[in-house]
């Protein structure tokens, strides 16, 4: 006969045959393996449905049929209904005169909450309420909320309980199995088995260790100060890095035009003019002259 395996812990699941193993026992097979090895958080397997006293409001109606089912969260998402042996799901029928419905249900290690949904027929519920605290174990319905349209009951289980694989970011491939974390340049790991965390540091603080002029072999360390000079000015300021982190900064600015120094060169023709920031050759009036010392003329 056809024998085909869950993924994770390979049950065995036959057709129909000498066992008489049906879909349904496969299908359930199938949903074990779903919650194998803590990789998932489980759903509650209990729900139950009563009566209770006083008025309610206008979604709650006298000879009406009502259904709930019951999923679980946790901080990384939320579970299904409870499928095993069979779906999960509370019934009940208001009286003529509508009362409060109380809904109670087994509470599940792990969670941090429950939500509930709510429809007039079976395995059509829609989004109700959300339930704070894995602890909690009832809600009364009384009629006062209303179901959210197109918020169905979870058809995958996302409310993870363990890491399922571990990449860098931009890597398509995620590493599994026993993934060890390597501490590079500046960075320690510390390990806490009990809060069930690792948590990553850096052992610089980065940024400006010391200033110093250019050439100098020793910098300035400490609250180093900067005083503005001539036509220098100094303005500090905070600044945006990446749309999230503020840190101080110093910006530098010329406020003012820095005056050309001019050269002074004496003309190397005979009129031994001084110029001001002009090529002596363009001194051009002037009858050329000897350039060695000892023919030069005297100076008037």
């Amino acid at each position: 006969m056809a024998e085909t395996f869950t993924d994770n812990l390979k049950l065995s699941k036959r057709d129909t045959g000498d066992l008489n193993w049906g879909a349904g026992a496969n299908t359930n097979l199938d949903v074990v393996d779903g919650h194998a090895q803590l990789k998932n958080l489980r759903p509650p397997r209990t729900l139950i449905a009563s009566l209770g006293s006083g008025g309610v409001g206008a979604n709650l109606l006298g000879i009406t049929t009502y259904f709930y089912k019951i999923t679980a969260i946790n901080e990384l998402g939320e579970t299904t209904e409870n499928k095993i042996p069979v779906v999960t799901e509370a019934q009940i029928t208001e009286p003529a005169s509508p009362v409060p419905i109380i809904l109670s249900w087994e509470t599940v290690p792990g969670a941090t909450g429950y939500k509930i949904y709510k429809g007039t027929s079976a395995n059509a519920e829609l989004f109700l309420t959300q339930v704070a605290g894995g602890a909690s174990a009832t809600f009364t319905d009384t009629g006062n909320t209303v179901t959210q349209a197109g918020q169905n009951v979870p058809a995958t289980n996302a409310a993870l309980l363990s890491v399922t694989g571990i990449r860098k970011l931009g890597e398509a491939a995620p590493l599994r199995g026993d993934v060890k974390l390597e501490a590079g340049p500046n960075v320690v790991l510390t390990q806490d088995p009990a809060a069930n965390k690792i948590k990553i540091e850096a052992t610089s603080s980065g940024g400006v260790t010391s200033l110093r002029k250019e050439g100098d072999p020793s910098g300035l360390t400490g609250d180093v100060k900067l005083r503005a000079g001539t036509n220098i000015a100094l303005t500090q300021e905070t600044l945006q890095v990446d749309g999230s982190d503020v840190v101080a900064g110093i910006e530098l600015s010329i406020v003012a035009d820095i005056v050309r120094q001019q050269r002074t060169l004496e003309c190397a023709h005979e009129c031994r003019d001084v110029l001001a920031d002009m090529p002596a050759t363009d001194h051009t009036d002037c009858a050329p002259r000897q350039l060695a010392s000892d023919n030069l003329p005297p100076s008037s």
